[in-house]
């Protein structure tokens, strides 16, 4: 009767295997069937008991053997790869398209408010001739005044970041610092006013203290597209590992690479949060949380499927 075969896993591609013993005392190499990987079949050999449980086995349940993961699940693992592989490439060229838009040229309208700060003797109103200091990048500094409503308006600014301070007798001058382009604006549009919020001032060194207002973590317009093509680059080297990762897994070749894909999954949508990239486009977060998720989950299964290369397996 022949002896039956002995269940190991390849060490190469991680797939089950099953072998017949060795003839003789001597080790004998088989061929993976899957990948053709050289692997060493060791004959028994007898030794005496080391534990317990060898001598008393019936005082000892049996441990379950692991089982053997399903033939289906690095196809699902690389299907999961393939999506968030489409998500990075779509806001990869997403970004670049939106970097390459905000170069156009164009002229915007800063509009706002100045009010007085509400306090225990006065209510909120208007400040009428309040000064306006406008300092944008590539121009000159340029001014105006509140009307009586408290409102202003400076037409022609150019695109980018810019500063504008506020200040007016008797009350603590205060900048803003705005961004406006076309694919991006903070408020200090025409369509969203700034508001000045002066308090009043206790002495003269109060008033000339300025308060800062920084609405945007870009100053300037070199530096918001320079951000989002360095986020456009890092995400598709992204896709293109994530790429790689999936059709390893899908191949059953290379299983480290299939953990490297999911990772790569999860590390370019941090660099660009990181880049806050986000704060211009808040969607940018729930898409990153989604390849995030994608590439969090191959790299976990994965690895745990790794781990369970040399482990003895239970027959199908």
């Amino acid at each position: 009767m022949a002896a039956p075969p002995i269940p190991l896993r390849c060490t190469h591609c991680g797939s089950p295997v099953y072998l017949p013993p060795p003839p003789g005392p001597a080790t004998v190499w088989y061929g993976c069937p899957h990948c053709g990987h050289p692997i060493p079949v060791v004959p028994w050999r007898e030794r005496p008991p080391l534990f317990s449980w060898e001598v008393f086995p019936h005082l000892y349940p049996p441990l379950p053997a692991p089982r053997i993961p399903s033939r289906s699940l690095p196809r699902l693992l690389s299907t999961l790869l393939v999506a968030g592989t489409v998500a990075l490439a779509v806001l990869a060229g997403t970004l670049a398209v939106e970097g390459a838009v905000a170069l156009a040229p164009g002229s915007f309208t800063v509009a706002g408010k100045v009010l007085a700060e509400p306090n225990a003797q006065t209510a909120a109103h208007p400040i009428s001739g309040a000064r306006l200091m406008l300092v944008s990048e590539g121009s000159s500094p340029r001014t105006t005044v509140s009307a009586a409503d408290g409102t202003f308006q400076i037409p022609g600014v150019a695109p980018g970041g810019l500063t504008l301070n506020a200040s007016a007798p008797g009350y603590r001058s205060q900048s803003l610092v705005l961004f406006l382009s076309t694919v991006y604006e903070t408020s200090g549009s025409a369509s969203d006013p700034a508001v000045f919020n002066l308090s009043l001032a206790t002495n003269s060194s109060n008033q000339t203290t300025a308060s800062a207002v920084i609405e945007t973590p870009f100053p300037d317009l070199e530096g918001f597209v320079a951000s989002l093509w360095s986020s456009s680059a890092l995400l598709l080297l992204g896709t293109i590992v994530s790429a790689a990762g999936a059709v390893a897994l899908f191949r059953r070749r290379r299983p480290g690479l299939g953990v490297a894909g999911g990772a790569a999954g999860v590390m370019a949508p941090v660099a660009v949060l990181i880049l806050e990239v986000n704060a211009a486009f808040p969607w940018v977060g729930a898409w990153a949380a989604v390849t995030i998720g994608f590439g969090a989950t191959v790299v976990g299964i994965q690895s745990v499927r790794m781990a369970l290369v040399g482990l003895p397996l239970e027959p199908e």
